[in-house]
């Protein structure tokens, strides 16, 4: 069986790696904060999905009536 600290490292082992970027964000409220009880938040934009509009998206009418479609090229993580 695998320790948390082993497993700590294999994920930061794998992330680096890949080459991935890593963000950690304290979102820890005041009442866990006074307990010494901390919330990390972990994001990985390379794992996150992206959501690509489609033809039936630029065409919606509501879409339309505002300025409708400005950039036409995928954000630039797949």
């Amino acid at each position: 069986m695998i320790n948390e600290n082993e497993m700590i490292n294999r994920i930061l082992s794998f992330i680096n790696k890949n080459g991935f970027n890593l963000g950690c964000y304290d979102i820890t409220c005041t009442e866990l904060g006074l307990n010494n009880w901390y919330v990390l938040r972990t994001m990985i934009p390379e794992l996150l999905p992206v959501c690509v509009p489609n033809e039936c998206f630029y065409n919606h009418p509501r879409f339309l009536k505002t300025k409708g479609c400005e950039y036409v090229f995928p954000h630039p993580l797949p």
